[in-house]
């Protein structure tokens, strides 16, 4: 197991050497754009009682994640999440064409890490690999809880 003050250290250097696919979509939703082409329903665990500095949505090819994602889906800062209710994220592109692909979302707090999660601090979801194959990817719920 690699010690967390080296990971710290490494993880963003790595991924400014490695890069990531493609830039994680901020963008407000447009209804013109047709219908989304990913959308997940990211469930609050009801003992949130966070300050959310920044949520981010990635797409890794194995978990747990060792160094930057494929993807970088989706980022915000300040999100404004309510403990027990789920937070809609629907994509209009920026997905890979081929390949299996865990989703992967962190809640990051103000009180909690920046490029890996603190355990009972940040709050974090995951699925089963899912099959991008350039078609429409409706994820469903997923579980955001402490570790």
């Amino acid at each position: 197991m690699i010690p967390r003050s080296i990971a710290l250290f490494c993880l963003p250097l790595l991924a400014l050497l490695v890069g990531c696919d493609a830039s994680p979509s901020t963008e407000p939703l447009d209804e013109d754009d047709g219908p989304p082409v990913f959308s997940v329903d990211l469930l609050i665990t009801d003992e949130y009682d966070g300050n959310p500095r920044e949520l981010s949505v990635s797409l890794f090819s194995s978990l747990p994640p060792m160094g930057p994602p494929n993807y970088s889906l989706f980022a915000m800062e300040a999100p404004e999440l309510v403990a027990g209710e789920a937070f809609e994220i629907e994509l209009y592109d920026g997905l890979p064409e081929d390949g299996s692909y865990h989703v992967y979302a962190v809640v990051y707090d103000v009180a909690g890490g920046t490029w890996v999660p603190t355990e009972g601090v940040d709050l974090v979801g995951e699925t089963d690999p899912l099959l991008f194959d350039g078609s429409t990817v409706e994820v469903g719920p997923v579980d955001m809880n402490y570790r």
